[in-house]
């Protein structure tokens, strides 16, 4: 059952994988805009107004990269907690794929649609961090993490099978 519009979950819910992704886009969007109209000169009151215009626009239309769905109700379904879907035809992203086309006929049940943010940028102006500090002691963490995983990696560390008797399934996860 989807979440009711007030209820706290809702309300205060922190944003979703596909919200992240949708305001991702549409910022890239606007930001275009902004661009655009940079070479005319502008006042910045007229240029919120025409930014806040091209926003809800943007929001209330459908799109091809959302499966012709409008912006603003994936955001609303994914806060609400719907599962969204779509055919297995629709799914096929290639079509001269023939095992893909095979595969859509031969299973053609519903599948969970969703956006995973993998075209995203990946530098600060895009990140949740405060500060672009935080965001490169992040990014050092990681690169030495990845580095770490190499150099593990090569020396043959995960050729091992997973030994399953050094956990203790009577003790709680967390």
């Amino acid at each position: 059952m989807p979440l009711s519009l007030s209820s706290n979950a809702y309300r205060f819910s922190g944003f979703g994988s596909h919200e992240i992704v949708v305001y991702y886009d549409m910022v890239r969007h606007l930001l275009g805009e902004c661009f655009e109209d940079m070479r005319r000169g502008f006042s910045p009151e007229a240029e919120i107004e025409r930014l806040e215009k091209l926003k809800a626009a943007w929001l209330d239309v459908p799109h091809k990269d959302y499966s012709s769905r409008r912006p603003s109700h994936v955001i609303e379904w994914e806060r609400k907690r719907v599962n969204m879907t779509m055919s297995a035809k629709e799914y096929v992203i290639d079509e001269d794929c023939e095992m893909c086309e095979a595969l859509a006929v031969e299973f053609d049940t519903p599948v969970f649609w969703g956006l995973d943010g993998s075209s995203m940028d990946e530098g600060f102006e895009f990140s949740f961090y405060k500060t672009l500090e935080e965001f490169e002691a992040e990014e050092r963490r990681r690169e030495e993490f990845n580095r770490e995983f190499e150099r593990d990696w090569k020396v043959g560390k995960y050729n091992q099978p997973f030994d399953e008797s050094s956990i203790d399934f009577d003790e709680p996860p967390f």
